[in-house]
């Protein structure tokens, strides 16, 4: 059995975990900079200062930490603690294992297929998206500290988008833009729009909006901007960016689901108080929860547009459209396929990034 550290002991870490013992792996133990974790367990496994890395024989060192920063950590490992490169992986590291074992027992017939698991085999990782245009954005990008408020922000599209105080370096403000990019780069299989499926005009519903770039390339042409963003560190750093458009955009810090309360908000009890015309959704998995909740209103909409990411759950695509082509929406999902490591509870798969469906009667 391999003998594996995690470094970090957080969201990621915990993850990967899970993940390997359901594998029949139990990692010896987590490394974490963070002194106030020292001495305590985590999944059943003890928590330890990095320096302890030399009284332990392992095969693996996994960096459990967000990818902002985990040059940061790669470096601590292979420079002060004198981790072999070979023996440091990246959390993703065994679902690439499993996605490729995976896909070389069956027949793999579609071309974009085949050549995002050539892409796979030859990285060392597992990413949401395994194509080679990527690339281009491991560079350039670049953002600014606004020292009137102390937040970050970058030249999205020629407008100010700011980041939150999450955001403490420079280089990690500038990897989240270029996922940003990334996600709604013309070839990914995550862009919203494109010349065949617009928003020109109206109420636009932007659920999950965390920093809000999808709203903020809109911001002229929407009548009202609606920011359902559950994650309340957001809030200064909307209110910054959407400064110029204050007057028409309105943000709420409630999760997007099928219930109304102090937590939770639904569609229907949104458009009691506005008249949606477009409806974009990235709410880690909550879609199908949230449009069943929906079906009545949507049904009795006469023109709609919804984009709708089905990428988070592998069911997600064959049930959002169980909902909606039943009332009336027809559609297809974008070129391409993701993969979404993120969710270690189902097994790592190509699936499509967005479904885009509209209802124009």
């Amino acid at each position: 059995m391999e003998k594996v550290l995690l470094f970090g002991s957080g969201e990621f870490g915990v993850r990967v975990c899970r993940y390997l013992k359901n594998k029949g792996i139990t990692p010896i133990a987590f490394l974490d900079n963070n002194k106030s974790k020292w001495g305590r367990t985590v999944e059943e496994v003890g928590v330890i200062s990095p320096t302890d890395i030399r009284k332990y024989e392992y095969d693996k060192v996994a960096i459990c930490v967000n990818d902002t920063i985990y040059e940061e950590i790669y470096s601590q490992l292979e420079k002060e603690l004198q981790v072999e490169k070979g023996k440091i992986v990246h959390w993703t590291y065994w679902q690439r294992e499993d996605f490729l074992e995976y896909y070389s027992s069956i027949d793999v017939n579609d071309q974009d297929k085949r050549r995002i698991i050539e892409t796979v085999e030859k990285s060392d990782r597992l990413r949401a998206f395994n194509y080679t245009f990527v690339e281009k954005y491991k560079d350039g990008i670049s953002c600014v500290l606004d020292e009137s408020c102390g937040l970050y922000y970058a030249n999205y599209n020629g407008k100010k988008l700011y980041l939150n105080r999450k955001f403490s370096s420079i280089g990690a403000a500038e990897k989240y833009i270029a996922s940003l990019l990334i996600e709604q780069d013309e070839m990914s299989p995550h862009k919203y729009l494109d010349d065949g499926f617009s928003f020109e005009d109206g109420v636009l519903l932007d659920c999950g909006a965390a920093e809000g770039n999808f709203s903020l390339e809109l911001a002229e042409k929407a009548e009202k901007i609606i920011l359902v963003e559950a994650d309340e560190c957001w809030n200064e750093a909307l209110e910054k960016t959407f400064e110029p458009w204050k007057e028409k955009v309105v943000i709420i810090n409630k999760y997007l689901g099928n219930k109304d309360d102090d937590i939770f908000v639904t569609i229907n009890s949104l458009a009691k108080e506005y008249d949606i015309d477009f409806i974009k959704m990235d709410i880690e998995g909550a879609e199908v929860e949230a449009l069943s909740a929906a079906r009545d209103y949507l049904k009795n909409r006469n023109k709609m547009k919804l984009a709708v990411c089905v990428y988070h759950n592998l069911e997600d695509e064959r049930k959002i459209r169980e909902i909606l082509e039943p009332i009336g929406f027809v559609g297809e999902t974008t070129k391409g396929y993701m993969v979404f490591p993120d969710n270690m509870n189902q097994p790592p798969r190509l699936v499509h990034g967005v479904l885009r469906m509209q209802k124009d009667e």
